[in-house]
């Protein structure tokens, strides 16, 4: 949004309606393509914390699966 100089919330949707190459920015700059993120010892600890402190309270009877892109999941908590 910043980088497109738009600064109203309703005007950024109507560019992401209206452009393709914007809904590509968007995506570019909010997902992680990568798997750093589950290399790292501290990002399972914090993912540990949030599941067991605050969505398991939540969502009781919800399933958790991590999983790499298209695989079968590595591990499956319910």
């Amino acid at each position: 949004m910043a980088n497109c100089g738009i600064t109203d919330i309703a005007n950024y949707l109507e560019k992401l309606q209206a452009s393709t190459q914007e809904w590509e920015a968007l995506i570019d700059s909010v997902i992680v393509p990568e798997t750093w993120f589950f290399r790292e010892p501290e990002s399972f600890a914090f993912l540990k914390h949030y599941v067991l402190s605050e969505w398991f309270p939540a969502n009781p009877q919800g399933v958790i699966e991590l999983k790499p892109s298209g695989a079968e999941p590595l591990i499956q908590w319910s």
